[in-house]
Formats: structure tokens, C-alpha cells, sequence
């Protein structure tokens, strides 16, 4: 059985972002498919503070807070869902922290030369209102922590305009359509 990782980075338990994983979601497989939510807001995390443990001492965080068992869901999962609302053009703080405390996978695998097992990568993004290229700065931060975390691009969802159009669900299907046969057909894999 596949592990699918659902990372979200909205406060909001009713809003947008929920929204639209939930109807991606909404047709998978579960008997191939083990699904992990992380709900970056219901969790402690503190933010990095460079104190170069980790470089140190190989997959040690010197912070032990709710990070912890998201290492491992991180390492052993098989397709990562990073799903966001934009904040100011970037992720929300609680999330950023996670991207951030990723600095112990980074240097297992930069300093230490350990990898985590591939994995396919599917982005979520959603903004109150839209202009050109506005989700460049997050889709830039996602690959790097995508890189770090051994995870290709395989899908890249991007609703804009959530605070004006309250049939965005409907007008971006054929595009939540994608993402769902994206999605079923790496659990295929």
C-alpha cells in the first residue's frame, strides 16, 4: 500500500485549501492508499535555529517538539500533497517551519550522503486573488524542499482568485480532474 502525505498549510479547517484537497481527494483508492495528514497549524513546531546539530550528529534535531514523527512520515512516504494558500506570496509560517526543520534531511543527505526513497511530489496552491506568475515565489521553495526530500513535481494545482469566485471548485475541475488521474495513476506505480 502506498503512502500518500498531506501536508496543509491553511489555518482555516473550512476554507479553500481544505476544500480543494478534499475534492482531490475525494476519489482515491483507499485500499491502495494509506493517507497521512499533517495539519501544520494543530502542531508545535519551532523554527530552525542553525545550531548545527543535525550536521553533527546523523538524524539528530537538537529540537524536540511535534517534528519528530514527521521525519519519518517525510522519509517513508511514496507521494507528498503540499497544499497551501498564498500569504503575502508565500507559504503560512507554520508550514515554512516544516520546510525549514528540513534542514535534518538536508544534511543526512549533503553532509552525511544518505537519501531518502524517491517520491512524486503533487502541489496545491490557492490565492484570494490572482495576478502573473504569482505563485512563482512558493513553486521556487517547493522545489527545494521537494529536492532535499528526494521528491519529483508530478502535478501543480493552482486556484487563484478563491475570495471572489465561490464556484472555484467547479470552474478549475478539469484541472482537480488531472490531479486526481495524476494522483491514481502513481499509486499504480
Amino acid at each position: 500500500m502506498k503512502k500518500i502525505l498531506v501536508i496543509n498549510g491553511s489555518p482555516n479547517k473550512k476554507g479553500h485549501t481544505k476544500n480543494i484537497v478534499e475534492k482531490v481527494l475525494s476519489t482515491i483508492d483507499t485500499s491502495k492508499a494509506d493517507i497521512i495528514n499533517v495539519d501544520c497549524y494543530k502542531k508545535q513546531i519551532m523554527p530552525c535555529v542553525d545550531c548545527k546539530g543535525c550536521s553533527h550528529k546523523l538524524g539528530q534535531c537538537s529540537i524536540k517538539d511535534d517534528m519528530e514523527p514527521i521525519y519519518d512520515y517525510l522519509k517513508n512516504c511514496d507521494i507528498i500533497i503540499l497544499a497551501s494558500p498564498m500569504y503575502f506570496g508565500m507559504f503560512p509560517a507554520p508550514l515554512k517551519a516544516i520546510m525549514d526543520r528540513c534542514q535534518l534531511i538536508w544534511s543526512e543527505k549533503y553532509i552525511f550522503n544518505k537519501t531518502t526513497k524517491p517520491k512524486k511530489g503533487i502541489l496545491i496552491f490557492d490565492g484570494g486573488t490572482e495576478w502573473k506568475n504569482m505563485y512563482m515565489p512558493m513553486e521556487t521553495i517547493a522545489k527545494y524542499f521537494f529536492n532535499t526530500l528526494n521528491c519529483t513535481i508530478e502535478y501543480k494545482l493552482f486556484i487563484a482568485n478563491t475570495d471572489k469566485d465561490h464556484h472555484y471548485l467547479e470552474n478549475n475541475a478539469a484541472s482537480i480532474l488531472s490531479c486526481q488521474e495524476t494522483i491514481s495513476n502513481l499509486l499504480e506505480i
